[in-house]
């Protein structure tokens, strides 16, 4: 009995603690001022000197070089050589027990034997 006693008085203090928390919530005070903002420096770029401009001077006769050549010396641009993979492969790579449904531009449901689910996958 005492025991029981014991345990309802705990739990009683407890709970008015609680409420007592509640009803009368406390603010966090900082303890310093507001900081101050931070100096930023203003960075000056360096000013050009007469070697920067001869080198951008030999910059631009190498680029109307290039220019210059004849466009037929270009190679042709390559198409790419990979094929998408097989859908089997795509579908092998999904994870165990997943429902895969294909939609169309409209919304209806497309069934996974067409060409146009096919499609759609790859």
């Amino acid at each position: 009995m005492l025991k029981q006693t014991r345990i309802s008085l705990f739990a009683l203090i407890t709970l008015l603690i609680l409420l007592a928390n509640l009803i009368f919530p406390t603010s966090a005070l900082a303890d310093d001022e507001t900081p101050t903002p931070a100096a930023t420096e203003e960075t000056t770029l360096p000013e050009e000197t007469e070697a920067d401009t001869e080198s951008q001077d030999s910059i631009d006769e190498s680029v109307e070089d290039t220019q210059s050549q004849d466009p037929t010396e270009d190679t042709p641009p390559q198409e790419p050589t990979s094929e998408p993979a097989p859908v089997s492969e795509t579908l092998e790579q999904l994870p165990e027990n997943t429902d895969l449904i294909i939609l169309d531009e409209n919304g209806e449901l497309l069934p996974l034997v067409t060409e146009e689910a096919e499609e759609a996958i790859i």
